[in-house]
């Protein structure tokens, strides 16, 4: 999907996007699929697992409130996230509403399989140093 440096494509989920038109050309999924025509991709209930992706399947993924709405234990969404990306993927969470707890208690989750590659009180960017 989008372009790094180089000019290689980037394999990207925009998790729980919703009707938002900002995810680029971003495989998009969302809880449930709502109107014909929506820019979903896929529709899919998080808390059951594994996620309907293949192991690598992406360079990045991104999602805005999905700790909050996801139903699984910060580890759970880690080791989730970690089985989808490839090695050096990144992951970017963004906390909704009120979600700055939620938030950190992913970042203190991350432990060594993962390096903060930005962070803030709303917003984490963590790199994926080993699966």
């Amino acid at each position: 999907m989008t372009a790094d440096g180089g000019g290689a494509p980037r394999r990207c989920l925009a998790l729980a996007c919703g009707r938002d038109g900002r995810a680029g050309d971003a495989l998009r999924h969302d809880y449930t699929r709502p109107a014909v025509g929506d820019t979903v991709t896929l529709a899919h209930d998080l808390r059951d697992r594994p996620w309907p992706w293949p192991d690598g399947s992406f360079d990045e993924i991104a999602g805005v409130g999905v700790p909050e709405r996801a139903g699984l234990a910060a580890e759970e969404l880690l080791a989730e996230c970690a089985r989808l990306l490839a090695p050096g993927g990144r992951l970017l969470l963004a906390a909704g509403p009120g979600g700055e707890a939620v938030l950190a208690a992913v970042a203190a989750a991350a432990g060594d399989r993962w390096r903060a590659a930005g962070t803030t009180g709303e917003q984490l960017e963590l790199e994926l140093v080993r699966a």
